[in-house]
C-alpha cells in the first residue's frame, strides 16, 4: 500500500497545526504525532474507516477530534482532507 495526501490535506495539516500551535505549541506536535499514527495505520488497515455515501471513507483521530477522509484505489491510499470533527465538512 501507498499513502498519498492531496494538496487539500497538506494544506489542512498546516492549518490545523498553525490553530493549535498558536494555543499549544506541543499540543500541536502530539496531534501532528496522533494524526501520523492514524495515517501509519492505515497502510495496515485501509478499509478501517467507516464507509461514506460518496465512496470516501473517514477515520477518527483519538483525544484530537480529527477526522481523515480517504479513498483506496487499487494500492493507494489517496487522503483527500483532515478536518476537526466540529469543522463543517459535509
Amino acid at each position: 500500500m501507498q499513502l498519498r495526501l492531496s494538496q487539500a490535506a497538506q494544506a489542512d495539516l498546516v492549518r490545523l497545526n498553525d490553530w493549535l500551535g498558536a494555543i499549544d505549541g506541543a499540543l500541536a506536535g502530539d496531534a501532528q504525532l496522533a494524526i501520523a499514527h492514524r495515517l501509519e495505520l492505515l497502510l495496515t488497515f485501509p478499509a478501517i474507516g467507516s464507509p461514506l455515501p460518496d465512496g470516501r471513507r473517514k477515520i477518527s483521530v483519538p483525544r484530537f477530534g480529527y477526522l481523515i477522509f480517504y479513498r483506496v484505489k487499487g494500492g493507494i491510499i489517496q487522503v483527500s482532507h483532515i478536518h476537526h470533527a466540529r469543522e463543517d465538512w459535509r
